[in-house]
C-alpha cells in the first residue's frame, strides 16, 4: 500500500475500500467522480496496476459515510 495511503488509515483513522479487477479506464471514472462528489482532501485514490491491466485500487475517505456512498456507487 502506498505509504500516504497507509498513512491515512492507521494514524488518521480514514477508512479503506479496495476494490478488484478494474481496469485503468474506470479507475479514472472513479477519480473523476470523487473529484465531482467530495470535498478536496478528503479521499484519496490509488491504481496498484498500470494502465494496461485490470487490478486493485485502494481509495481511502476521510468519512466513513463518503467510502459508504463510494461502495454503492461502484459495487459491482
Amino acid at each position: 500500500m502506498k505509504a500516504r495511503i497507509r498513512t491515512l488509515v492507521r494514524s488518521q483513522g480514514w477508512t479503506l475500500v479496495e476494490t478488484r479487477h478494474v481496469e485503468f479506464s474506470t479507475y479514472r471514472e472513479m477519480r473523476t467522480w470523487c473529484n465531482n462528489t467530495f470535498p478536496k482532501d478528503t479521499w484519496e485514490g490509488k491504481s496498484t496496476s498500470d494502465i494496461f491491466s485490470t487490478g486493485p485500487k485502494k481509495f481511502v475517505f476521510k468519512r466513513p459515510s463518503d467510502a459508504t456512498m463510494f461502495t454503492l456507487r461502484w459495487a459491482v
